[in-house]
């Protein structure tokens, strides 16, 4: 007999289906939060949504939801929240990692494994939902640019990336430039006085969304994709600036 008034084996059986349970409710919780979110971005052509992970092109992010049960081995609810956290993170951080390896940078062009490393060591919890029952479900985030080595990536207010804290409470000048058509990249290469300048951590917009009386640096994508400024255009100083690039039609 237990402590419980039943033999060993009821027991046993008892916890290991209450704790199958538990998995299968964390299981339905995740997968109907990964639900909602997907018919939420399905309609945004600047917001791609894959394996449970989400690329924002608006905001130049990367977000990835992680979940995991509570260790039944834990006396209490509150006791085993932490360690759920920390496995949920991981579970997080592996769908980031993912996605960063597969994140097309522009010219066909992938992060190194160095890149990806640095933008996971630098992955934020944006919020965590704590399970009644001790599990955890953690969202976290990376800003395109944050696998730049040395200097942070410049990144407005509210914008959730680019090295974090280097846009918090800060004004960053914009550079706004106009592509007829081309394909979303993370880190395009801007051809300028016959050499290339990666634009790190960029983000697109629509047309629709340019400012009344903006003026955008015209761009085209020549075959490599690479931008390619109109003739006779004056380009600013790009470094410590955000960019911003207006699509009119994505190529996929």
């Amino acid at each position: 007999m237990c402590c419980c008034g039943v033999s060993s084996c009821r027991c046993e059986r008892r916890i290991s289906h209450t704790v199958a349970a538990l998995v299968v409710l964390l299981s339905v919780l995740f997968l109907s939060l990964s639900a909602s979110v997907s018919v939420a971005v399905s309609s945004d052509p600047l917001v791609d949504e894959k394996s449970g992970v989400i690329i924002d092109w608006r905001r130049g992010a990367i977000v990835a939801t992680g979940g995991a049960a509570a260790d039944h081995r834990m006396p209490s609810a509150d006791v085993a929240r932490p360690g759920a956290e920390r496995r949920a993170q991981a579970s997080a951080r592996t769908r980031l990692g993912e996605a960063l390896r597969a994140l097309p940078l522009g010219g066909g062009r992938r992060l190194d494994e160095a890149a990806v490393e640095r933008a996971l060591g630098r992955a934020r919890a944006t919020n965590v939902d704590y399970q009644s029952n001790g599990g955890a479900l953690v969202r976290m985030e990376i800003g395109f640019g944050d696998w730049a080595n040395g200097s942070q990536v410049p990144s407005p207010s509210g914008a959730g990336g680019g090295g974090g804290a280097a846009g918090e409470g800060k004004s960053v000048a914009t550079i706004a430039l106009l592509l007829s058509e081309g394909r979303l990249a993370a880190a395009p290469l801007l051809v300028v006085g016959g050499r290339e300048v990666t634009i790190e951590g960029a983000r697109y917009s629509t047309v629709a969304a340019l400012p009344a009386g903006g003026r955008p640096l015209t761009v085209r994508a020549d075959k490599e994709g690479r931008l390619l400024p109109e003739k006779g255009a004056s380009l600013p100083e790009f470094a410590g600036r955000q960019v911003v690039i207006y699509v009119r039609k994505i190529l996929r």
